[in-house]
């Protein structure tokens, strides 16, 4: 479906995602004293280069991720002592951008998220606390807006593609994604699934 389609291309920027790593209890999925906030993207952490221990492993045709990958931060998130980063990794010897999201404590990182294989299933709020999955969410789709050329070319693009798309199956998204539409007031297919996230004390 086509519209299926776009949203796929669209998630790897807010969402989605195959779990890299099983996050032990310290990673801190609770939720954070203070409510979080975006950061703006500046150059001098834009430009920063991933240490060897938050690096991607076990990727097919990657032998040397320092090499063979690229990383575009596209979202940062501050939460209490965390930063959470989302980066656009490329493998250089083909196409198929794919989310990337690491933890940031104290100068240390954790992969959190990819979604090198770009599975459907997997969410944002499955890793990272649910105010924090909004944020990014939110932070990713500005981005989004952003590359479009502003709010209204995206809103226009958005709306061409809901009018080609069958309305036959639900489309899924997990509720971070739709909160984020309903900030910048845009428009839902009719056919939304939301996906909740975890109440408190649910395992993740």
């Amino acid at each position: 479906m086509f519209f299926h389609r776009f949203f796929r291309q669209w998630r790897w920027m807010v969402g989605a995602a195959l779990i890299a790593l099983l996050l032990p209890v310290a990673v801190g999925l609770t939720n954070p004293q203070h409510p979080p906030k975006i950061l703006p993207i500046v150059q001098d952490v834009s430009t920063q280069s991933l240490p060897l221990e938050c690096l991607p492993t076990n990727l097919p045709d990657v032998n040397d991720p320092a090499q063979d990958l690229s990383f575009e931060l596209i979202a940062r998130v501050k939460a209490d002592k965390s930063e959470y980063r989302m980066y656009r990794a490329s493998r250089t010897q083909e196409p198929g951008p794919f989310p990337y999201l690491i933890r940031v404590v104290e100068n240390r990182c954790q992969v959190l998220l990819t979604n090198s294989m770009g599975d459907d299933n997997v969410f944002l709020h499955q890793v990272v606390p649910l105010p924090v999955a909004r944020q990014l969410a939110l932070a990713q789709l500005q981005y989004s807006v952003n590359k479009a050329g502003g709010i209204d070319t995206f809103r226009t693009q958005l709306e061409q593609k809901l009018q080609q798309t069958p309305q036959s199956e639900p489309l899924r998204m997990p509720e971070e994604e739709v909160w984020a539409f309903e900030q910048l007031q845009l428009p839902l297919p009719p056919n939304v699934k939301v996906v909740p996230a975890p109440t408190q004390g649910e395992k993740r």
